[in-house]
């Protein structure tokens, strides 16, 4: 439970950051007992084993709380993916600006046309 008194006022029973350190702490038990079991176990199986996320277990292993060592090859393998995922997310946000542009100058387009069909009709008249 939160000894922050604002969350206790707030009926609320722990806090943001009690809440990641909880999450923390869980990880890192995961993680200690799994190597209990298997302490030979490169990053790579550790990871896909206990589900730890890569940059929280990386955290654990500088800090020196589990004695692990990072495999050069899968910290390259893993900021390669990073950069991949980052290109992605890029090119769909660029897709989505251009498609806005397109749509909002097709509207302007319509909208001008009207306008011109519109005084076309008057001068026929």
């Amino acid at each position: 439970m939160c000894k922050n008194p604002f969350f206790a006022d707030a009926n609320q029973t722990i806090c943001g950051a009690c809440k990641e350190k909880d999450k923390e702490q869980k990880y890192l038990e995961q993680v200690l007992k799994y190597l209990k079991e298997h302490p030979k176990s490169p990053v790579a199986v550790v990871i896909n084993e206990t589900g730890i996320p890569y940059d929280m277990l990386k955290k654990f292993i500088k800090e020196k709380r589990v004695d692990l060592v990072l495999d050069q090859q899968y910290e390259e393998q893993m900021k390669r993916e990073k950069q991949r995922l980052y290109n992605e997310l890029a090119n769909a946000k660029d897709s989505l600006v251009g498609q806005n542009k397109l749509n909002t100058e097709k509207k302007k387009g319509k909208d001008n046309l009207s306008y011109q069909t519109i005084m076309k009709d008057r001068r026929t008249l």
